[in-house]
């Protein structure tokens, strides 16, 4: 398809900002238009004709092929739109990550990070689905619960007759040490905020009911590098296999103790599929990261090159050698800043942080909306997408708003109906 070009090349100091440049089709590139794209993608500090008709010639082309893209419509192509709503999503993440917000968390989590606490719970499933009767059933459930503690029963033992933890009869609901990043958002706040000794009220978080005991607390201990040698039961051991394998396991022991290169003993020995071709090297790791016992054994030892005696576990017996440990740092320097910043934006906690930038927004717009309570809107919406006659009783006229900014208001009639759907889809924090 051929367009009508016409180029208009003068000295830019002696243009006025909206002088046309270059028209194309008909749409105008104005000097104001064209110098904005100019100055965002040169980073040269001194700038001459040339470098000004060099990249001109450019924008044209970038114009046209976009001209020609629209008029063959490949903006209406699945693929396209596609890319483009996948795009769009990328920059609302970047934007709505709001920085004030952002840097308390880190702040928050930095201070976190320097104890340690011993926890036990009490947790009692809700489904996210659950009928108001389930719920119901949940909230007597955990209610009974905390009855029993406040009777000064024993955690554990009210634990084990309430809580849904599938492990609970071998844990007692004892989570052990736990640190930052270790638990839920909800749980982690529960837990240091809660004194120690004592347990917490009946917490509401995303999968049910908790209660949590603050049984201690330290100064963190940071991570830990290891390697270990993994000494497996067979599947299915009977004892006469577990004694066997127990025999195998001293006697690696005795030789690593007695001068066997302990690298070359994991490759040889370790049962351990992700660490034996590494001569049993695991990457370092903090506490709640694997089974109690195992990181019990791991943070025992005292000193590096320490070599732990044979820690039975589920899958069989570990020897551990510690390499070195890596305390946690007293100061929030910038690159410990860096780091928790970026385990934030990983973590769902960071959806606070955007919805109370999103709060901001909304107050600085001065939005409003008036949502019933209940699902009368969601009632009327379903009347309208079938087209059947709302419920004579419902509180929804056609013609009230149903939220509002200064310069425009949104109506529940059946024209807004889909802009409603829209909005809900992605606003569901204000549906």
């Amino acid at each position: 398809m051929k367009y009508f070009l016409l180029i208009v090349l003068v000295l830019f100091f002696r243009l006025g900002f909206s002088q046309v440049l270059v028209r194309v089709g008909n749409e105008n590139i104005t000097r104001s238009e064209f110098l904005t794209a100019f100055h965002k993608n040169n980073t040269n500090k001194q700038v001459g004709e040339k470098a000004y008709r060099d990249y001109l010639d450019l924008y044209i082309r970038y114009r046209l092929k976009v001209k020609a893209a629209l008029d063959l419509r490949m903006d209406t192509l699945p693929g396209q739109i596609t890319e483009l709503q996948n795009f769009k999503a990328q920059i609302v993440d970047q934007y709505i990550n709001d920085e004030v917000s952002l840097n308390l968390m880190v702040k928050e989590a930095f201070k976190r990070s320097q104890q340690d606490l011993q926890l036990a719970y009490i947790f009692v499933a809700v489904a996210k689905n659950a009928s108001p009767s389930d719920t119901a059933k949940a909230w007597k459930k955990i209610q009974e619960a905390a009855q029993a503690l406040q009777q000064k029963k024993d955690f554990a033992d009210v634990a084990v007759q309430y809580s849904d933890d599938p492990f609970v009869k071998s844990n007692k609901g004892d989570l052990h040490w736990i640190t930052v990043f270790d638990l839920p958002y909800g749980m982690e706040n529960i837990a240091y905020s809660t004194s120690g000794g004592m347990f917490s009220p009946v917490t509401r978080i995303e999968s049910g009911y908790v209660i949590i005991k603050k049984i201690a607390e330290r100064p963190a201990v940071g991570r830990i590098h290891i390697e270990q040698i993994l000494v497996a039961f067979p599947y299915e051991a009977n004892a006469n296999a577990k004694a066997e394998t127990k025999r195998r396991a001293d006697s690696i022991y005795k030789a690593v103790t007695n001068g066997a290169v302990f690298a070359e003993m994991a490759r040889k020995f370790s049962g351990d599929n992700l660490s034996y071709q590494l001569g049993g090297a695991l990457p370092e790791f903090g506490i709640g990261k694997y089974e109690w016992g195992f990181e019990n054994t791991a943070y025992g030892l005292k000193k590096d090159g320490e070599i732990s005696r044979p820690y039975e576990s589920a899958f069989g017996y570990h020897i551990i050698k510690r390499i070195k440990r890596i305390p946690i740092r007293a100061v929030a320097d910038t690159k410990i800043n860096d780091e928790l910043k970026e385990k934030i934006k990983a973590d769902p906690r960071i959806a606070i942080s955007k919805q109370l930038l999103l709060k901001a927004i909304l107050q600085q717009m001065k939005f409003r909306e008036n949502i019933p309570a209940g699902d009368a809107l969601w009632d009327y919406t379903d009347s309208v997408m079938q087209n059947k006659k709302s419920a004579a009783n419902s509180p929804i006229s056609s013609e009230a708003v149903l939220f509002s900014f200064p310069e425009k208001n949104y109506r529940r009639s059946a024209r807004r109906i889909r802009d409603r759907l829209v909005f809900a889809v992605h606003f569901p924090y204000l549906s």
